[in-house]
């Protein structure tokens, strides 16, 4: 019981946690938008450097 709360309480953390880093994710790429510089393989770059910036802290 004690354990499988813990856990759920973490994945819920965790959850809220990428809920946040999702929208400064789509915040960067709608300014990208109006930049008129996004492209399919453009947007990909974005998100790979965000991915390798948070891995990297």
């Amino acid at each position: 019981g004690y354990n499988s709360t813990t856990s759920s309480v973490k994945q819920t953390v965790r959850g809220v946690q990428e809920r946040i880093n999702n929208s400064e994710t789509v915040q960067n790429t709608k300014r990208f938008y109006q930049m008129g510089q996004n492209t399919g393989r453009g947007w990909r770059d974005i998100v790979n450097k965000n991915k390798n910036n948070t891995d990297k802290k």
